[in-house]
């Protein structure tokens, strides 16, 4: 670990980007795409997914759902 950031840097609207391409380059319709996530930068991914799993969320990342 180097407290570097080293590019790309990959936002909650990168991380739904990302899964709604995989799905669609492997033929998986986005309703039978599972997704979790653990931050409210994944709330978009989480949304997006056939189903969505949240674990270990804030309150805060909850009510954004």
């Amino acid at each position: 670990m180097t407290g570097t950031v080293t590019p790309p840097i990959v936002n909650g609207q990168m991380k739904e980007k990302i899964l709604l391409a995989l799905a669609r380059k492997h033929g998986v319709p986005v309703e039978r795409v599972i997704s979790m996530g653990d931050g409210a930068n994944d709330r978009w991914m989480v949304a997006s997914a056939g189903l969505g799993v949240s674990f270990f969320s804030s309150l805060l990342t909850l009510a954004l759902h």
